[in-house]
């Protein structure tokens, strides 16, 4: 595979793991008054801001993060939210594959994804990649 394509697949992946993270932000905001917040950024991570179970290089990665301020979830709740066919919602409104296919895509660029709920502020689940080491422009 050439170049160009390798990072269209990056760039779709991206893409889709950004919609289904917003996806399951907005399905979560009950009114008007609740906000979805989308944040990317790029951060220079070191050993210690890295999880312990993951052996990752520290260094540049890109950040991306989707938070809304309505439902929070409980320790159990965030302990199996990245399994297959786990949902929150009621019956006929969700598969629970959203976070999974979410998980699998950016563990599949040597990333790492992390799911945090503080009661009455929400969700945010916080993607890391590894920065490419170069521009492909």
């Amino acid at each position: 595979m050439s170049p160009p394509e390798q990072y269209t697949i990056l760039a779709i992946s991206l893409l889709v793991s950004l919609l289904l993270l917003s996806t399951n932000s907005f399905h979560a905001v009950k009114d008007e008054k609740s906000t979805l917040r989308v944040i990317f950024t790029r951060k220079v991570m070191t050993a210690k801001d890295l999880p312990d179970n993951k052996s990752l290089p520290p260094g540049p990665f890109i950040l991306f993060s989707v938070s809304d301020t309505e439902q929070d979830m409980n320790q159990k709740t965030t302990a199996h939210i990245f399994g297959p066919y786990f949902t929150t919602k009621e019956r006929g409104r969700g598969t629970g594959l959203g976070l999974t296919i979410v998980h699998g895509i950016i563990e599949g660029f040597k990333g790492f994804i992390q799911g945090e709920s503080k009661p009455e502020h929400g969700c945010t689940f916080r993607a890391h990649i590894p920065a490419l080491a170069q521009d492909i422009i």
